[in-house]
């Protein structure tokens, strides 16, 4: 549990640095896109979980239902993305951790029971990989949520032609 926490940790920092970067090299105008592109580690962890459940013979009900659910999950936090970046930009940045959230409790209710009398098994390294890189993302946004400061008006008299 420790090494998971460090890796969280060091997750965090990386996701802080590299969004540094991209914030000086795209500006915030991207911002939008990048809190999208921040649902591509569930995208990639659904479909790891499809292929696994279609391997193990799941009954095709439960990966339906999980399926609708994912995309569910990433449509609509996708479409939020765009309102939430201006309005409430913070928000927009935690959206990929309540998307993890969602999607946890989505898996362990449609596709958990399922797995009990199976041989395949999701494995736990894939599960960590995707909350590790949803923390990589989540802190990728956090320079970009804070607006651009306006500039200052110099203190003084004007002088006047």
């Amino acid at each position: 549990m420790r090494l998971l926490l460090r890796f969280g940790f060091l997750a965090a920092f990386a996701g802080l640095l590299v969004g540094l970067a991209l914030r000086v090299a795209l500006t915030r105008r991207r911002f939008v896109a990048l809190a999208a592109i921040a649902l591509a580690p569930l995208v990639a962890h659904a479909g790891y979980l499809v292929g696994l459940a279609s391997r193990a013979g799941l009954p095709g009900t439960r990966v339906l239902v999980f399926v609708a659910g994912a995309l569910l999950i990433v449509v609509s936090a996708a479409i939020g993305a765009g309102p939430l970046t201006r309005k409430r930009p913070w928000l927009a940045v935690v959206m990929p951790l309540l998307a993890t959230l969602a999607y946890a409790v989505l898996e362990a209710v449609t596709l958990g029971p399922a797995w009990g009398p199976k041989e395949y098994a999701p494995d736990a390294l894939a599960g960590a990989a995707y909350v590790l890189a949803s923390v990589f993302f989540a802190a990728l946004l956090v320079p970009f949520a804070p607006a651009a400061r306006a500039p200052s008006e110099p203190t003084g008299e004007r002088r006047q032609p």
